[in-house]
């Protein structure tokens, strides 16, 4: 019913250009650096894993899923994105990011203070860090001791700079508005009194990512004031007022959607609320 839970998620999610152009990165990436010498920060380490990486998409657009990711950001010079995995998945980690130089993580504390040592450029590095909160406990003391000590957190810093919408961006939520609507309406129209419910959330999903989702998120909730479940594996006829929550991803962005299917008149009425982010 879901998306395979796969290594790396080539396929929906591969970078394309046409939709977001490389010069979008590369302005957001300008733009980090400035805020980089604002802060006298010669080198960031950017993290993200499954859960926790919206920091790390929007200057690099990759994905991760199988382990931690860290996007390299010196003050000057090419960016490095690690992903967790053998070497021989670099090629689908390649389609994941608009960056040239991708290599898989042997060591986070080696290969952080190896590109240390590669671009430092003869003067001291001080190191900034972004997402390390996520991050395992293991890997946030590796990063520091990489850069000799303490790391400049930079999460308020990347927030305001992604707070400024950009064309693109507005584009974005346009695309995953128009998925969650498809998702919605598929939904609507399939989820009637004696329905299986489980398979109208399948056919929604096929919809979904028919119109471009690289996620779908489902929860079913059929007790007023209980909160929206997973679907068993088991057919489940629709048997009276049922709450559906949906999530949908396109481009990188989420758009959720809560509203009531089956509702009588005047007894529970049809109700909606849609998130973009």
């Amino acid at each position: 019913m879901m998306m395979p839970s796969i290594a790396l998620p080539t396929g929906p999610y591969d970078w394309h250009p046409e939709r977001t152009p490389r010069s979008v990165y590369e302005i957001r990436v300008a733009q980090f650096r400035t805020t980089m010498a604002e802060r006298s920060v010669t080198h960031a380490v950017v993290h993200g894993n499954g859960f926790d990486h919206g920091a790390l998409n929007w200057l690099t657009h990759f994905t991760p899923k199988l382990g931690p990711a860290y996007a390299l950001v010196p003050a000057i010079g090419a960016l490095r994105v690690l992903f967790a995995g053998g070497p021989g998945m670099k090629p689908s980690a390649q389609r994941l990011t608009w960056v040239e130089d991708v290599a898989a993580i042997k060591s986070v504390e080696g290969d952080v203070k190896r590109w240390l040592e590669e671009t430092q450029a003869g003067t001291p590095a001080r190191l900034g860090l972004i997402e390390g909160l996520a991050m395992l406990r293991g890997d946030w003391l590796a990063v520091r001791r990489a850069g000799s000590g303490a790391a400049v957190e930079l999460d308020g810093d990347l927030e305001t700079l992604q707070a400024q919408r950009s064309t693109t961006d507005d584009d974005h939520a346009a695309r995953v508005a128009a998925t969650l609507t498809t998702a919605r309406d598929t939904m609507t129209r399939l989820a009637q009194p004696g329905a299986d419910l489980r398979a109208a959330v399948i056919e929604m999903e096929r919809a979904a990512y028919a119109s471009g989702a690289q996620d779908v998120r489902v929860r079913i909730g059929r007790r007023p004031g209980a909160p929206p479940t997973t679907l068993p594996d088991d057919p489940l006829p629709m048997s009276g007022p049922t709450e559906i929550a949906i999530a949908v991803r396109h481009s990188g962005a989420w758009a959720s959607a809560r509203f009531v299917l089956g509702a009588h008149v005047g007894s529970a009425p049809l109700a909606e609320s849609r998130r973009l982010r």
